[in-house]
């Protein structure tokens, strides 16, 4: 009952930044009140969280996007991925920044665990001022245009296991057939062959379920539901097959000398970016049971 007062509390003192009229409740729901004042339209969002309600306020503050600008300002400091996600949902427009641009520099490149070839780095925004001309999509639309790039995102990571679990299952093919114990190849016997057998149809299984979803695409039908199963099923036999490469290989799999070590540090992404196992496990649940 104290959270729900101190809540509304703060939709009923709420007063817009610019205009200073007090702001009205446009919708509201388990997750998030939505204010917004009746002479600009300004929306200011309040997540029923207080920590994500502060941090909501600070990034609103931060983030202008108004037809009467001619340049959208962005401020604020560091801004990792987490915060980027923040500010998508509290800015009017998604904005291209251009490499050089006033106040924007990248900051320290992250040390990862796997997928060293490809950079992690900080964005840093500093009063960065962009032009107008700029500023891409729909105003108000920034989130949802985010959220639908993660949809064709998800097809593209299950390609990416794929080919982490195609490249673990053939070195482990090859060095099944070239290392010998007990007088014959470690392939003669049953505990190895029954792990590459898993290895070969799990992969075959990922890679079909991420062609169905591409060829969805292609066709220009729905494929939320097929991208989140292509991506789950794909990330997860990828991970399975990159460990039971390093288990095949034996004390060689955890030595630099053969790849399959970095196949098990590279694949483990792939069940965390573009959203997580149980995201996607939440969203395919969603898609099969519609709203309750």
């Amino acid at each position: 009952m104290e959270n729900v007062a101190k809540q509304d509390d703060f939709k009923a003192c709420r007063r817009c930044d610019d205009c200073g009229i007090r702001t009205e409740v446009k919708s509201d729901n388990e997750e998030v009140c939505v204010l917004q004042c009746s002479i600009c339209s300004r929306e200011y969002p309040f997540y029923k969280s207080p920590k994500e309600d502060r941090i909501m306020r600070k990034i609103t503050e931060n983030v202008h996007a108004r037809p009467e600008y001619e340049t959208v300002i962005v401020g604020g400091g560091p801004a990792g991925l987490s915060a980027g996600i923040y500010a998508m949902r509290a800015a009017i427009k998604t904005v291209l920044v251009e490499k050089g641009a006033p106040g924007f520099r990248p900051g320290k490149k992250e040390n990862k665990l796997g997928l060293r070839a490809s950079d992690t780095a900080e964005m840093i925004f500093e009063d960065c001022k962009i032009p107008k001309q700029n500023c891409l999509g729909t105003p108000g639309e920034a989130f949802v245009d985010c959220l639908k790039i993660l949809d064709y995102g998800r097809i593209g990571v299950g390609a990416i296991a794929v080919g982490i679990a195609q490249g673990a299952f053939e070195a482990s093919l090859a060095y099944a057939k070239e290392r010998k114990q007990f007088g014959k190849p470690i392939g003669a016997f049953q505990a190895i062959r029954w792990k590459l057998a898993d290895m070969a149809t799990e992969i075959d299984a990922a890679r079909l379920l991420t062609l169905r979803a591409a060829t969805l695409v292609e066709r220009g039908r729905p494929f939320k539901r097929e991208a989140s199963m292509a991506k789950l099923y794909a990330a997860e036999a990828a991970f399975r097959a990159a460990s039971e490469a390093v288990q095949i290989h034996g004390g060689y799999g955890f030595i630099k000398d053969y790849p399959v070590e970095k196949y098990f540090r590279d694949v483990k992404l792939c069940a965390i970016g573009e959203g997580t196992s149980e995201i996607q496990r939440m969203v395919i649940a969603r898609e099969l049971l519609g709203p309750m």
